[in-house]
């Protein structure tokens, strides 16, 4: 046995690794669509290019505005309507109020929108054809209101309202084609918002304003009766209750008075102890202190009225003065108590005029109020003219179409390459089939000279520095190393389909073993179609296996032997009527030992196993298979059949090979690349073959 030893594969270590197979398995799929992946995304690219550069110009403009919790707030309707600044709802029912029907046809209305050229379908034959519009310039009512519905919807479209987080601001922000328009709608939104805002507060104010006045008027009317009940109570009373009061007594006018009074006694005892009654200075004396009494009792009178109207008139200790000393409270409050009737009148009028006060308190703030005219919102930042548009952004749409178009493609690059089922790699070939790569040929695209004939059943011997023929010697010797100690006599080449180069490959491994063993027998038996004669250069017609086997023609007319040295070809002869018969005769089979004892090795062309069942009886006979498959063309689960068709009857498959693999198209750093790289590196490619080319020039 031969010491031979193998080198070990230099990429087993990737190939352990799945998940860098895998890895690897995706960038090859990329790199051998990428010419399809990069015209999708320059397609892609023009297209967005030409769409955006006809796309109409958007500009955008924003005004600023600041709504203001108002202090300045009118109480009672606030109160009644439970309406409150200050809640957190209060700035977001602002934002809906900024983009509400009634602010929008405001806007429109004063800018007239329905006149210009974007919103207007006169002016606009686009306009027309892309809303169905034609039929609308009747001047229908129906159709205007219809337009103006339109008009409005619209302009909402292109009006975005946008709080600024954490503060009293948004931006009130609209989109048009005309720059103008963008700033003036921005502007103007924010105006009519002020001025309804200040229209609300006025019309707020009014309402609560002919609510008090009106409330007002009843709580007057009511005061004034219970004044006037308790003033004719008052004055019914006699006033001697009152005269003993305090305030009474002390009072300057009463106290002169009584000063007077006084005098005047003491004057009368003075003079009646000199005069008798009837005097005449007695009874002017007594004339005096009549006078000074009526005056007195006149003055209690005008005293104890007023003190009881102001009494009755307090309210509170604000308005009367007097009304600070607990002691005189008391001692007129226990007077009044005096009588319950006069003390109920007095609590309903002082409740009237306290009602009554405050209402006139709240209807003067609330005109106050009203003539201020506060609003809660302004304007921060005005609107201004647009310069740049903001759509389209060309760059940002050709480049997401680029990345898109990119994504795509490699998607439906990804998606083709789990369609295809076809054989690409030798890794292809070891994990669908189980069977060895024998060798992998390149698909060729020489250029051949001017009056030479260079075919690829002939490459190993016109090129034999070729990566091609490189690839031959790896076949070759993976037949020699499958059995150094009972070499095999009769290798079988077939494929599963016709086209596949099963021929091409039969040949070339002939010469190849030709060429370094000798004595080698090429057999077509491919009695379908046979095409190894004529490849050969053999003509037409010629005799050949079916002759020899049938015993009609002799074996030197059939064996043909080749203008290379230690090759001889044995053709298919004439086509029988049922070859199936004729290769599983006992005459082939004897026929077949006594050329395998004369040749050290005999390759043998054979029909496709998948489209008749010569190759599996043909394989009874042979030593060793060779199944040929063609790159990215043989449906893997075609050759599984074909593979499983030969192993059920015992046939003995050495190994595959990948015929017609474009190593331009996979790339020379794929999975399989080691053969390019190998064959390129000793000058067997594409130099070799130019070398050739200026030699025989």
């Amino acid at each position: 046995m031969s010491n031979l030893t193998i080198p070990p594969d230099r990429y087993m270590e990737d190939y352990l690794d799945e998940e860098e197979i895998d890895l690897r398995e995706y960038w090859r799929t990329i790199k051998k669509h990428r010419r399809s992946i990069v015209g999708i995304a320059l397609l892609a690219g023009v297209f967005s290019t030409l769409i955006s550069f006809a796309m109409d110009p958007i500009y955008s403009s924003a005004a600023t505005v600041m709504i203001e919790a108002n202090e300045n707030k009118v109480a009672p309707i606030e109160e009644v309507y439970g309406f409150n600044p200050a809640n957190r709802e209060y700035l977001q029912t602002q934002f809906e109020i900024l983009k509400s029907r009634k602010l929008v046809d405001a806007v429109i209305n004063r800018l007239a929108l329905e006149k210009h050229p974007e919103y207007d379908p006169q002016q606009s034959e686009s306009f027309l054809k892309r809303m169905g519009l034609s039929d609308w310039l009747d001047g229908s009512s129906e159709s205007e209101i219809e337009l103006h519905e339109f008009i409005v919807e619209n302009f909402t479209s292109h009006l975005s309202v946008d709080p600024v987080r954490n503060t009293q601001l948004v931006k009130v922000r609209f989109e048009s084609k005309d720059p103008k328009l963008a700033q003036d709608v921005a502007n103007t939104l924010a105006q009519v918002f002020i001025e309804s805002g200040l229209e609300a507060r006025v019309e707020l104010t009014q309402q609560a304003t002919k609510w008090l006045s009106s409330r007002l008027e009843q709580l007057r009317k009511k005061l004034t009766a219970s004044e006037s009940e308790l003033k004719a109570y008052v004055a019914t009373q006699p006033t001697g209750r009152f005269e003993a009061l305090p305030e009474v007594v002390n009072h300057p006018v009463i106290q002169r008075i009584k000063g007077e009074a006084a005098e005047a006694q003491r004057k009368i005892d003075e003079l009646s102890e000199r005069y008798g009654p009837e005097h005449p200075k007695m009874i002017a004396a007594r004339s005096d202190l009549n006078a000074t009494q009526r005056n007195l009792r006149r003055e209690l009178r005008k005293v104890t009225g007023a003190l009881t109207a102001d009494y009755a008139g307090t309210t509170n200790a604000r308005q009367l003065e007097w009304s600070k000393s607990t002691d005189r409270e008391i001692d007129l409050s226990s007077t009044f108590q005096k009588d319950s009737k006069l003390h109920t009148l007095q609590r309903e009028m002082i409740a009237d005029r306290q009602l009554y006060n405050l209402f006139l308190e709240r209807i003067k703030e609330t005109n106050l109020i009203g003539d201020i005219h506060n609003a809660s919102a302004r304007v921060v930042d005005p609107a201004v003219l647009p310069i740049k548009p903001i759509k389209p952004k060309k760059r940002l749409i050709v480049g997401l179409s680029i990345i898109m178009a990119l994504f795509v493609g490699v998607m439906i690059a990804f998606l083709l390459e789990y369609l295809d089922n076809t054989l690409k790699t030798n890794v292809d070939v070891e994990e669908k089939l189980g069977l060895t790569t024998l060798g992998i040929l390149p698909k060729l695209k020489t250029k051949v000279p001017v009056g030479e004939v260079s075919v690829p059943e002939s490459m190993f011997i016109e090129e034999p520095r070729s990566q091609f023929a490189e690839a031959i010697r790896t076949i070759r010797t993976g037949v020699m190393l499958s059995a150094l100690d009972d070499p095999h006599k009769i290798v079988l080449v077939t494929s599963s389909l016709p086209g596949e180069g099963k021929t091409t490959v039969s040949m070339n491994l002939a010469y190849a073993l030709a060429h370094l063993e000798g004595k080698v027998l090429l057999i077509d038996g491919d009695m379908r179609k046979p095409s190894v004669g004529i490849k050969a250069g053999l003509p037409e017609q010629v005799a050949g296996l079916s002759d020899m086997t049938a015993g009609t023609t002799d074996a030197k007319e059939c064996i043909h032997t080749s203008k290379h040295k230690g090759l001889d070809i044995l053709p298919a002869g004439i086509v029988p009527p049922n070859p199936q018969e004729l290769l599983s005769s006992k005459r082939f089979s004897e026929l077949l030992g006594a050329l395998s004892k004369h040749y050290n090795r005999i390759v043998i062309d054979t029909a496709p196993t998948n489209e008749v069942a010569d190759a599996l009886i043909l394989s009874k006979q042979s030593s060793a298979v060779v199944y040929v498959t063609q790159a990215d063309k043989t449906p893997y689960q075609l050759a599984q059949s074909g593979i499983r068709r030969l192993q059920q009857v015992g046939a003995s498959i050495i190994g595959v090979v990948l015929n017609q693999l474009d190593f331009d198209k996979v790339g020379k750093w794929d999975s399989y690349g080691v053969y390019s790289g190998y064959y390129g590196g000793y000058g067997y490619g594409k130099e070799a073959h130019e070398a050739k080319l200026k030699k025989t020039a």
